[in-house]
């Protein structure tokens, strides 16, 4: 294992900082917009508007994070391409080769303007704009979001097997925020909506999870095709998988998932139908409650799951 201070560990950590503020930046956005809807009593209108201040602040947190660990990874990337120490991977020189005559600088050059438009959104609630306006930018911030985590196909092994193996990695990378990260701002939301008064709560939980379930059966199958695409991509044959280091953690990857899919499942199953079915207040609270600390469960498996895609993403393919 590496070393904690060893500049392999470092840009996994960089990676992993980054990948997950963007997927979560996008898992915000798209659950405002597909899943949010489904929040309909009247008791609960006031908390859609504490939701969208809860937004604005997320998305004021997670647009530092991933500009610093942005600058983190192309700082790491030059000191790699030059081959020299960081203080002279630094000069003004080599960090002008590097932003305007690679592809990683000019990669980079286009999400720093995907960045720079997702700030409409704060601005727009800020400013207090008509709410037909901060829908049409709440549109708008998502489409941006999915493109800043789609390019990161083309910054890992993604841009090494030609057309379908970029299309596979980027979409890959899209479905990836809606689920399992998805998980975050819906265990958010459960936890907004237990606080509710007990006839309002029980419909709208019910509602979420009915309609978080619809878009993660969805984004599973999604996901299975692509990770499938991009494994035959990335490994050559049976014997790459388990004869080679790339092969053994994307091995670790599918063993992960399969996992959280199963705790998805039970919620899937039990409890989507326990909240729509209960007869008292009791049942159904102590029904949300579970579901709230599974969805917890899950959400941590794709954390863990996100640490490994950084990994893999710096590792040879597994060809033999």
């Amino acid at each position: 294992m590496a070393d904690c201070c060893s500049p392999t560990f470092l840009f996994v950590l960089i990676r992993t900082v980054h990948f997950a503020a963007c997927l979560l930046l996008l898992a915000v956005w798209a659950f405002d917009r597909l899943v949010l809807p489904a929040v309909k009593s009247p008791g609960s209108l006031m908390l859609r508007d504490r939701w969208v201040i809860s937004e604005s602040r997320w998305t004021l947190i997670l647009l530092p994070v991933i500009a610093i660990s942005g600058g983190a990874w192309f700082v790491q990337l030059c000191v790699n391409m030059s081959g020299l120490s960081l203080r002279e991977a630094m000069q003004a020189e080599t960090v002008r080769a590097v932003w305007n005559e690679t592809n990683f600088g000019r990669l980079w050059q286009l999400r720093s303007v995907l960045w720079l438009g997702a700030l409409n959104m704060p601005v727009a609630i800020s400013l207090r704009m008509p709410r037909i306006f901060r829908s049409m930018s709440a549109w708008f911030n998502l489409v941006l979001a999915g493109a800043l985590v789609s390019s990161l196909a083309w910054a890992g092994h993604g841009q090494d097997g030609g057309g379908w193996h970029l299309l596979a990695d980027a979409v890959h990378l899209f479905i990836a925020a809606l689920w399992p990260m998805g998980l975050a701002p819906f265990a958010l939301m459960l936890f907004k909506l237990r606080k509710l008064p007990t006839p309002q709560r029980r419909w709208d939980i019910a509602a979420v999870t009915l309609r978080f379930s619809a878009m993660s059966f969805i984004s599973v199958g999604l996901l299975t095709i692509t990770g499938v695409a991009n494994g035959v991509f990335m490994v050559g044959s049976f014997g790459d998988l388990i004869g080679t280091n790339y092969g053994r953690v994307l091995i670790l990857k599918v063993v992960l998932f399969l996992v959280i899919l199963s705790l998805a499942a039970i919620n899937l199953i039990r409890f989507k139908r326990r909240l729509a079915d209960c007869e008292s207040a009791e049942m159904h609270d102590a029904s949300s409650a579970t579901l709230q600390w599974n969805v917890a469960g899950e959400l941590s498996l794709g954390v863990i799951i996100l640490i490994v895609t950084a990994a893999l993403g710096l590792m040879a393919p597994g060809h033999g």
